[in-house]
């Protein structure tokens, strides 16, 4: 009688689009599916440490918060919030992001070591990468392989992050200060009181909004804005290397998948079209924008309304690049197959007209 063999169990097959919504969910979650054997037990533990670590600050600043309503009433309102306090609520907020980010660059990573061990097809759709670089910056260099350059991203963007703590201390300073200069009695509870109390609250919401404005244009906020929309370009050019000819086709999907790249990536529509030069100043141009609005910000050059209105500009410039490379796939839809150069002209190669001819090659699954 022949000896019994148990059956091997065949090997999992991973996908790195699953792992990147596992660890989207929750960090970590995707290292364990990959089976990364003690790499999640870390994730894990970290994550756990800074969330319990920020809901007990949380905790303090909505007593400190109740604690100042409630002896403002007496005219002994005193908002305090120590130094060493603001740093251990600030390491628990970006180490989770850290944590979070970290998470989702090594499930890609992993996912994609573990495809080419099995020998599966290469994974390379550009939305699925823009998407990956807009949430991490280098997690798209990852998926599209070239990892190492993805890892100086992903640090160059939380060491950005860095930069912004000193602003966020300023506007912090300056809305607690607010806070402390807000100070009622008993009587002042009814009539005339209780309105001149209305406005201050209603004042300290306007230098919320102001606050949160200036740090969206400050230094920090803007570094990290060219990190991450170079980053997304880079990766939408890197998947479209892979592509021997820039064919698109006119349908729908293909029209929704630009858009959505375009979103994410202002100029991203038009390096998903290889149009690399058109691409390429868009996204430049907008992160030129906002150093100029950051610029005029901080020197105080113009009024907050004045800035406001400013902003509008670079949202304006991100959304004229998605209709614009919307509107020629749209335009081209007699055409099955085509590509461009930045110049608008159509182009299309004899391989590619007997293709069509043939059985009608459909490049849109790239998306």
């Amino acid at each position: 009688m022949g000896q019994y063999r148990p059956k091997q169990k065949k090997e999992s097959i991973v996908s790195a689009h699953i792992m990147f919504i596992y660890s989207v969910l929750c960090p970590g979650l995707g290292e364990y599916s990959v089976k990364s054997g003690t790499r999640w037990k870390i994730t894990a533990v970290l994550l756990a440490v800074l969330f319990v670590s920020l809901n007990w600050m949380l905790v303090n600043i909505t007593l400190e918060s109740v604690e100042f309503i409630v002896d403002s009433k007496y005219g002994q309102g005193n908002f305090s919030f120590s130094t060493a306090e603001s740093i251990l609520l600030g390491v628990s907020i970006f180490g989770l992001y850290y944590v979070w980010l970290w998470s989702i660059f090594s499930s890609i990573m992993l996912a994609k070591d573990k495809r080419k061990k099995l020998g599966e097809p290469v994974e390379n759709s550009r939305v699925w990468g823009a998407a990956m670089a807009w949430l991490c910056p280098g997690a798209g260099h990852a998926y599209g392989g070239a990892t190492n350059r993805g890892l100086i991203f992903m640090v160059a963007y939380g060491a950005g992050m860095l930069l912004i703590i000193p602003d966020y201390a300023t506007a912090f300073a300056e809305i607690r200060q607010y806070i402390a200069g807000i100070n009622i009695s008993g009587a002042d509870l009814s009539g005339d009181g209780l309105l001149s109390f209305a406005k201050q609250m209603e004042g300290l919401s306007d230098q919320v909004a102001i606050a949160r404005f200036k740090l969206e244009y400050s230094v920090g906020a803007v570094i990290r804005l060219a990190i991450l929309v170079i980053a997304a370009a880079e990766t939408v050019s890197l998947l479209c290397r892979d592509i021997e000819e820039p064919c698109i086709s006119a349908d729908t999907k293909t029209i929704l998948g630009v858009m959505f790249i375009g979103w994410v990536c202002p100029g991203g529509a038009q390096l998903a079209m290889k149009r690399e030069k058109s691409g390429w100043t868009i996204v430049f141009s907008y992160i030129l924008l906002y150093l100029l609005i950051g610029f005029l910000i901080n020197s105080k050059s113009v009024s907050h309304e004045t800035a406001t209105s400013f902003a509008l500009i670079p949202a304006l410039l991100k959304w004229g690049g998605i209709i614009e490379a919307a509107v020629r796939l749209y335009k081209r839809g007699d055409l099955e197959q085509y590509f461009e150069d930045d110049s608008g002209e159509v182009l299309k190669s004899e391989a590619l007209q007997e293709n069509s001819e043939n059985n009608g090659r459909n490049d849109s699954k790239d998306y």
